[in-house]
């Protein structure tokens, strides 16, 4: 369960630094008000619009009176059939015996005028034949034995626009779900592949069931994290948005969510970096310049070979930084280049020997400078310290984690390099494991799990102390 937790962790923070992922959330928080507002104005249109019934022929009498009740335009034509194909949206023709009625099902305007139409004429029917009976003597109630009184309790209009909103908000509120949650499964599943970080998941010790469980949970996490965005806009919305006025009036409440909004898709526009881009307030400009080069040290790459080019102008930018006496930042970014030139640009034997070396002494020389700001600090010396110890002890330092997490590393592939004896008479599985170990005191979570991963190599690969014990 530790290792679907670190999973789902670091599938949530890489979301969370993904722009496009806060930008679907943030949209699907703010169109809702919009779609809402869209639904209630169409709504209220549709139900107190007034359609024109173009007609020819003798109206009868009193029917004109309830069609315009009932917000039905009348106006005389010569020929209704063809006005009801642009011009008007029914098209009636009034005969001593029966009236012909013509509309094209194909418009909405025309289908409304139609209902209202035979509405109308129905309750004429009745009417004209009630007063028929009554001529006769005879009780119209004959008609109606068991008669029907309707009490609506809020107005049509009202009703219609509820009826209009219960039919789309399961689609709006379904589709606002999966805005949220889409970016956050293409970033958990191909994103893996386009930024070059599967292969070094799936080598983790985390078993690829948990992997996979803690991928699901993060997507699943940011899911209802935007279903209840839109919903909690939705509701606000609709508190403030009566279906039957023609302005929309915000509260204050309102407004800051609106602003807040704002202020997170702005922010979502800002490049987010990752736990290993530490940057100090004023740079080193050949930092920057080898970050940039390191940055594409992928560019060019054939299958698991890359092309030296990039990574050798890292390396010679960090350093050439690194004769700053105190820049530790230069130095543990000297030692993963050198990690990446040494393991992917086809070195021979020898020359990965000197590399790792290299990497070996400058990573040193980092935790010599986090020493030294310790002791400028008033702060005991970590020499001896245990790996807790020297966590609290510099753990505050920006450049911590990542000097320890890489020495760890550089360590570790010097004594691969040079073979399992050399390594203990160097003492390297005690610097492995004592490093790493800081790593996970200070920042578990580092390099998705980095430390935890050097301890499973180094068990793995069955280095022996320099007293005759297996390290774990």
């Amino acid at each position: 369960m530790r290792a679907l937790g670190i999973v789902f962790r670091k599938e949530l923070r890489e979301i969370v630094r993904d722009r496009r992922t806060l930008i679907a959330i943030g949209l699907a928080a703010l169109a809702t008000p919009i779609v809402l507002i869209v639904i209630s104005q169409v709504t209220a249109k549709t139900a107190t619009q007034a359609y024109t019934v173009g007609y020819s022929g003798d109206l009868p009498v009193g029917l004109d009176t309830l069609l315009t009740a009932t917000a039905l335009k009348l106006e005389r034509v010569s020929d209704p059939a063809a006005a009801a194909k642009k011009e008007v949206d029914l098209g009636v023709v009034f005969q001593p015996t029966q009236i012909d009625e013509y509309y094209d099902p194909s418009r909405q305007s025309a289908q409304i005028a139609d209902t209202r139409l035979q509405t109308v004429l129905g309750q004429y029917d009745a009417a004209k034949a009630a007063a028929a009976l009554r001529e006769k003597g005879i009780d119209p109630a004959l008609l109606n034995p068991i008669p029907l009184k309707v009490h609506p309790l809020s107005s049509p209009v009202k009703a219609a626009g509820n009826a209009f909103l219960s039919f789309f908000l399961p689609y709006i509120l379904i589709t606002m779900v999966f805005t949220g949650g889409l970016s956050a499964a293409l970033d958990a599943t191909a994103g893996e592949r386009e930024k070059k970080t599967l292969e070094a998941l799936l080598l983790t010790p985390s078993p690829r069931s948990r992997i996979l469980l803690g991928k699901i949970l993060a997507v699943t996490t940011i899911s209802l994290i935007s279903a209840v965005a839109a919903i909690g806009s939705m509701l606000l919305t609709l508190w403030q948005l009566p279906l039957l006025g023609t302005r929309v009036t915000l509260s204050p409440l309102v407004g800051a969510v609106m602003v807040w909004l704002a202020v997170l898709l702005a922010a979502s526009q800002q490049k987010v970096e990752g736990p290993d881009a530490i940057r100090l307030p004023d740079r080193n400009p050949l930092i920057v310049e080898a970050d940039a080069h390191y940055g594409r040290r992928q560019e060019g790459r054939v299958s698991a070979m890359a092309n030296p080019r990039e990574i050798a102008q890292a390396v010679s930018g960090y350093d050439r930084a690194a004769q700053a006496p105190d820049s530790a930042e230069a130095r543990w970014k000297l030692a993963r280049a050198l990690y990446f030139q040494g393991a992917y640009t086809g070195q021979d034997a020898d020359s990965q020997r000197a590399i790792y070396e290299k990497a070996r002494r400058v990573s040193e020389e980092a935790i010599r400078i986090l020493q030294r700001r310790g002791k400028a600090r008033n702060a005991p010396s970590i020499e001896g310290r245990s790996p807790a110890e020297m966590a609290a002890l510099v753990g505050s330092d920006r450049d911590a984690v990542p000097t320890f997490f890489w020495a760890a590393v550089a360590w570790g592939q010097l004594a691969l390099a040079s073979g399992k004896i050399q390594a203990v008479r160097t003492g390297a599985a005690e610097k492995i494991r004592d490093y790493a170990e800081t790593v996970i005191a200070i920042d578990p979570e580092f390099e998705e799990g980095g430390g935890y991963r050097v301890l499973g190599r180094l068990h793995h690969g069955q280095i022996r102390s320099r007293i005759g014990r297996q390290v774990l």
